[in-house]
């Protein structure tokens, strides 16, 4: 009887020393990630509280231009000479294309309407716009000082431009710093938490990283959202290099932001349905390795561009809809023993991974 009671003693004291093992390892991440939970519940009700007190003045913006440009589009549609006659120019010698821009100014006017509802949820319509409208004062300058337009002109770009490039201006301004100021606070929440996030996230065949660095090294992919050429390209390249990783004994796993189905459903398109990916949607994982939006050059700049049309004509990678955070910048790392023993952040969306370089450089690459 007493070697039973001390049996159980002993279990029971056991199984106390592993929970609190757990408790010990596990509660700290879990209070990073209430706080981060939190931090995006208080940023949403901060956010909400400005929209309700900024969105009126959005709103009737857009609703304004909306209704501007449509009726602008229909006069053009319907008497497409008024114009050139008050500003006393010759008429152009195809009036049809004039009523076709009269057309899409109409079309463009009913998209204005229906997202002033949530203008920072559909800000990339908000983009073209105010593309189209630097792109036609550029136009008139150019057509101006080489002598092919009047100034009489300037007063109808004036109407249909830059009054509304300001405003579209200052919207799509305010969507770039609410984004930026939240992925800021929760990078600095979570910059010392990266072997926490390592233990909490799992593969989708349910294996865990921290675990799995300690058998061998694991090759962290972060990938730009699916519909970006050089997140395709990343995922074509990977498909030609896998085997050479693999004899380098690393181990690679992706990381994305859609769901675990529609990411299988891309991933085995270039031949890795063998990969093991991780799902971060709310992109913590990418904030906990310092993994920040990018900036426009980051983004959109020249070397960026010319990269995106050189891949799209060698690699036929092509482009799609956005699939994830479109200003999520992407990085490669590489994890052993549960640390980072080295990194390539990408400096430009184009970067892509060097994955023979990070296996065989002694430092970061």
């Amino acid at each position: 009887m007493v070697g039973i009671r001390s049996n159980i003693s002993n279990h029971f004291i056991a199984e106390q020393n592993w929970s609190d093992k757990i408790k010990k390892g596990i509660t700290p991440f879990i209070t990073k990630l209430n706080n981060s939970i939190c931090l995006l519940l208080r940023y949403n009700c901060k956010q909400l509280h400005m929209n309700l007190r900024n969105q009126n003045w959005i709103k009737t913006l857009l609703n304004t231009a909306g209704i501007y440009h449509i009726i602008w589009g229909l006069s053009v549609i319907l008497f497409p000479t008024f114009y050139f006659d008050l500003i006393q120019i010759p008429h152009p010698n195809y009036i049809e294309l004039w009523q076709w821009m009269g057309l899409f100014s109409s079309i463009f006017g009913i998209g204005f309407i229906i997202i002033s509802n949530n203008p920072m949820h559909h800000w990339p319509l908000v983009f073209i716009g105010f593309s189209l409208k630097i792109c036609s004062i550029i136009g008139f300058l150019i057509g101006y000082f080489k002598g092919h337009l009047v100034g009489s002109v300037f007063n109808m770009n004036i109407l249909n431009d830059l009054i509304w490039a300001i405003p579209f201006g200052i919207i799509l301004y305010k969507v770039y710093m609410e984004n930026y100021v939240l992925d800021e606070e929760i990078i600095e929440l979570n910059k010392d938490s990266i072997e926490e996030n390592l233990s909490f996230y799992e593969t989708n065949k349910g294996n865990n990283i921290y675990s799995d660095s300690y058998e061998q090294p694991i090759l962290l992919v972060f990938l730009r959202h699916f519909g970006c050429t050089f997140c395709r390209e990343t995922l074509f390249d990977l498909s030609e290099k896998q085997n050479n990783i693999l004899k380098n004994g690393a181990k690679v796993v992706l990381v994305h932001m859609v769901n675990e189905s529609e990411a299988n459903e891309i991933i085995q398109k270039y031949g890795l349905s063998n990969i093991e990916h991780i799902s971060d949607r709310e992109q913590l994982l990418y904030k906990s390795f310092q993994l920040r939006r990018g900036t426009f050059n980051q983004l959109l700049g020249l070397k960026v561009l010319i990269k995106g049309l050189k891949v799209n004509y060698l690699k036929k990678v092509g482009i799609g809809s956005a699939q994830g955070d479109i200003y999520q910048m992407p990085g490669l790392f590489l994890i052993e023993k549960g640390k980072i023993t080295k990194k390539q952040i990408s400096k430009l969306a184009s970067d892509v991974p060097d994955y023979d370089s990070i296996l065989q450089c002694k430092t970061d690459c």
